[in-house]
């Protein structure tokens, strides 16, 4: 994990990033790492879309949920 947050961090700076935004970047990425739990350096559709329904769902205020 740590090898593609480097990889990562490397690419945004030499793209000249504004530090807010790789810091948001990165720490987007640690959280998704850590949600997906294993190999890194296969990224998968379903696996990054049950990760924005995830993060989707940890935002909602929960009045909100129980409508749904």
């Amino acid at each position: 994990m740590q090898l593609e947050i480097q990889k990562t961090e490397r690419e945004l700076k030499i793209k000249n990033y504004s530090p807010k935004t790789l810091k948001s970047y990165l720490y987007s990425l640690r959280e998704y790492f850590s949600f997906k739990g294993c190999d890194f350096a296969v990224l998968d559709q379903d696996n990054i879309r049950d990760f924005l329904l995830y993060c989707y769902k940890k935002t909602l205020p929960l009045r909100v949920e129980t409508c749904v």
